[in-house]
């Protein structure tokens, strides 16, 4: 089966290669910036596979403390801890043969990764306070706002589990990269909003969406998604709409450029946006981000403090 919402020939090919990794190796990993549809990727691959029947179940990598990490994902038996005072599964036991979604693999901290790993190739869990393992007989799935080889220069994962993973990566392309898809993904947006929100509404029509095509969308298909659900709730065009907008590196939107009076405002403000870029890629690593950007880190360093990206 096809990807739903998408007639680009390059996404369609993704879609299948996930789609056989997910069937092949229970195992994918899907990275993008925020907006590009990571979750609702995960929702398709798991609804239209062969166990589309069974749990399809979501959790924050950034909640997966040192303390609740086994307790979340392999659960705990009555007494193993204070507060344990009743048997808990796990996600690992209440996914069954479905499929575990763990959001922000960005924010994973490194000291649970090696109690993952062993997890990822071992299929293989042990409650707290439990003497015996089970077998984790469902899927996984993992997604990050950044690259895994990014994640690797910043000492953010692990080694190990960084080749465990890379051969599992599917790199989600954003709307600007799926021109062929815009329409199809409003119009299945809107769908959705209107049986959601039981909103009757003129608008968003035809109009609509063109203007919306020819916007800058920072967010995504966050932005558009809020985009369209104001015009179904106020019935009233994109255009009219007044959305405030996220400051995007100092006030600079995509396809814009900045007026300030002076060309050294105009820079500056330039200059912002492309740290502010990279800084999404390389969040923790001041070398990297440096390297990243060709200045030595003394440089940057005086750059993030001059624009108040510290």
């Amino acid at each position: 089966m096809t990807c739903e919402y998408s007639r680009h020939p390059n996404w369609e090919e993704r879609y299948q290669t996930a789609k056989r990794l997910l069937a092949q190796t229970n195992l994918l990993v899907l990275t993008g910036p925020s907006g590009v549809g990571k979750t609702t990727v995960a929702e398709l691959l798991h609804r239209h596979g062969d166990r589309d029947s069974e749990p399809l179940l979501f959790h924050p990598a950034a909640a997966m403390t040192q303390g609740l990490f086994e307790s979340q994902i392999f659960g705990h038996q009555k007494g193993a801890f204070s507060g344990a005072t009743k048997d808990y599964g796990g996600l690992a036991g209440a996914t069954g043969q479905g499929t575990l979604v763990i959001e922000g693999l960005e924010d994973w901290p490194l000291t649970v990764q090696a109690k993952m790993l062993r997890f990822i190739q071992e299929r293989m869990y042990r409650a707290v306070g439990a003497n015996r393992e089970r077998v984790f007989v469902g899927r996984l799935v993992f997604t990050s706002r950044i690259p895994l080889r990014n994640l690797m220069y910043e000492n953010a994962i692990r080694e190990d589990l960084y080749f465990r993973l890379s051969g599992s990566e599917i790199a989600l392309p954003t709307p600007a990269q799926r021109p062929l898809d815009f329409h199809a993904v409003a119009e299945a947006m809107c769908a959705q909003l209107k049986r959601e929100m039981n909103i009757q509404s003129t608008h968003p029509n035809q109009t609509d969406l063109e203007h919306l095509r020819g916007l800058s969308l920072p967010g995504h298909f966050h932005d558009l998604r809020n985009r369209l659900l104001q015009s179904m709730i106020t019935d009233m065009p994109i255009e009219a709409l007044s959305i405030p907008e996220e400051d995007h590196g100092a006030g600079l939107q995509q396809g814009e450029l900045p007026d300030t009076g002076t060309l050294k405002g105009d820079l500056a403000k330039v200059e912002a946006v492309l740290i502010q870029r990279a800084l999404e890629l390389y969040p923790h690593n001041r070398k990297a981000l440096a390297k990243h950007l060709g200045v030595s880190l003394r440089s940057l360093l005086y750059k993030l403090k001059e624009h108040g990206l510290n």
